[in-house]
C-alpha cells in the first residue's frame, strides 16, 4: 500500500484536491482534514483493545460521526445540493473489524490501512483496486511525515500553495464570513499571519518525493496539471480526475465559498477585500517578495524597498484597525484594548516577515537552494 500526504499552506486549495483524488478507482480516502490528529491520536490510544480503539476512533472523528461538517461543504452534497456526508457507522465497524479476523497484526500501519479500506468498502467503492492512501495531513507536521515514513517509505507529498496575500485574504474573508461578529477584528487579521508563519515547511529528506502545487495551476490549466500529477503520483488517468466529489457525491466547496464544483478561473482570480486599503496591499506585496518569487509568482507591480515596507507595516494602521477604532466605544478601556492589539498584531506581523526573509538568506531552510534543480514544482514536470 502507498501513501499520497497532501499538505496545505493557509486556504490553498488542499480540499479541493483530495476531492478530485477522491473518486479515482486506486485510491481510498477519509473525508475531509479530520485525520490530520491521527498520529498523535494513535500514540495516546494505542493501548486500548482492538474495539475500544475504534469506537474511540469515531468519537473522536467528525468525519465518521458525522459531526461539524457544515463548514466543509459537506452538508449540502449531490447534483442538488441535498445529500450530506453520511456513512454507515455500524457498517463501518463491522467492515473494519472482518480485516482483523485475517490475523492482522494490530499496530499503527495497520490501523491506518484497514481504517482507509473500511471507509471505502462501507461507502460501496470496490476495495480490489486500491493500492494507495490519500491522506490529509492538513498542517505541516515534521514529526507526523517521519511517522509516515517510517510506515510507508514510499510516501509522496504535494504541499498546495497560493500566491501568499491572496492566501491572507482568503483567509480573512473565509473568518469574516462564518463568524464575523464573534471575532474581535484584530484577531481575523491576525490569524492569517500566524498561519503563514506555520506553514513555511522544513521538508524530509528524500525531496524526489514531495512537490509543490498551485492551486492556480489546478485552475487554470487543470488537463495538462493532472496528468503530471499523475505522473508524479505513478497513478493511471481516469477522468475522476477532473471530478470534484467526496463519497460519491459532488462537492460544492466550503460553505462560505463561492458555490461551485470543479475547475473554475474566477476562484484564483485577484481579490480584494474591503478591510484592506490598496496601500496595505501594496506593502504586504512587498513583504511577500522572495516568498512569492520561491513559489514562481511574478509581480511586475513597484516594490517598496524591504526594509521601508516592514517600517510602513509596524507605523501605519491597517484599514481594518481604522475602521475598528471609529466604530468602537470611546472608553478608557476600549482605547486601551484597541492598542494592545495593535502592538501584538505586530509583534505576530515582526515574526512572520522574519520567517519570510529567511526564505531569501536561506540560513534556516538550506534545501531550498536546490528547490528548482529537484523539479519539486508540478508545472515543471514533463
Amino acid at each position: 500500500m502507498r501513501v499520497i500526504s497532501i499538505i496545505t499552506r493557509g486556504r490553498s486549495g488542499a480540499l479541493f484536491f483530495q476531492s478530485l483524488l477522491d473518486g479515482h478507482p486506486n485510491i481510498s480516502t477519509i473525508p475531509g482534514p479530520f485525520m490530520s490528529d491521527f498520529f498523535n491520536w494513535y500514540e495516546k490510544n494505542k493501548n486500548l483493545e482492538l474495539k475500544s480503539l475504534i469506537n474511540n476512533f469515531i468519537n473522536n472523528h467528525n468525519s465518521i460521526k458525522s459531526k461539524n461538517l457544515e463548514n466543509f461543504g459537506f452538508t449540502k452534497m449531490g447534483e442538488k445540493r441535498d445529500k450530506i456526508l453520511l456513512i454507515n457507522k455500524k457498517n463501518f465497524i463491522k467492515n473494519f473489524l472482518s480485516f482483523f479476523k485475517k490475523n492482522n497484526q494490530l499496530n499503527r500501519k495497520t490501523f491506518f490501512i484497514n481504517l482507509h479500506l473500511s471507509y471505502s468498502l462501507t461507502i460501496g467503492h470496490d476495495i480490489k483496486n486500491i493500492d494507495t492512501i490519500l491522506y490529509y495531513m492538513h498542517d505541516y507536521n515534521f514529526h507526523n511525515a517521519q511517522l509516515i515514513e517510517s510506515d510507508f517509505p514510499k510516501t509522496k507529498f504535494i504541499y498546495m500553495v497560493r500566491e501568499t496575500v491572496q492566501t491572507i485574504i482568503s483567509i480573512i474573508n473565509n473568518y469574516y464570513d462564518s463568524d464575523m461578529l464573534n471575532l474581535k477584528r484584530s484577531y481575523v487579521i491576525r490569524n492569517p499571519f500566524l498561519l503563514i508563519k506555520r506553514h513555511f515547511y522544513p521538508l524530509t529528506k528524500k525531496k524526489e518525493n514531495h512537490v509543490f502545487l498551485k492551486l492556480e495551476d489546478l485552475h487554470l490549466n487543470s488537463i495538462d496539471t493532472m496528468r503530471k500529477v499523475c505522473v508524479f503520483l505513478n497513478i493511471k488517468w481516469h477522468d475522476n480526475l477532473l471530478k470534484s466529489t467526496f463519497s460519491k457525491k459532488k462537492w460544492w466547496n466550503y460553505s462560505s465559498s463561492q458555490k461551485i464544483s470543479g475547475f473554475n478561473k474566477s476562484i484564483v482570480k485577484e481579490k480584494k477585500i474591503e478591510i484592506l486599503s490598496n496601500f496595505n496591499l501594496k506593502v504586504l506585496n512587498s513583504l511577500f517578495y522572495n516568498v512569492n518569487k520561491l513559489f514562481g509568482y511574478e509581480d511586475k507591480s513597484k516594490k517598496y524597498n524591504i526594509l521601508l515596507a516592514i517600517f510602513l507595516m509596524i507605523i501605519v494602521p491597517f484599514k481594518f484597525e481604522i475602521l475598528g477604532f471609529r466604530s468602537a466605544e470611546k472608553k478608557i478601556k476600549d482605547i486601551f484594548f484597541i492598542l494592545y492589539e495593535y502592538v501584538l498584531l505586530r509583534k505576530v506581523i515582526v515574526q512572520t516577515i522574519l520567517m519570510a526573509l529567511s526564505y531569501k538568506t536561506q540560513k534556516k531552510f538550506p534545501y531550498l537552494k536546490k528547490i528548482k534543480s529537484h523539479n519539486v514544482f508540478i508545472n515543471q514536470l514533463k
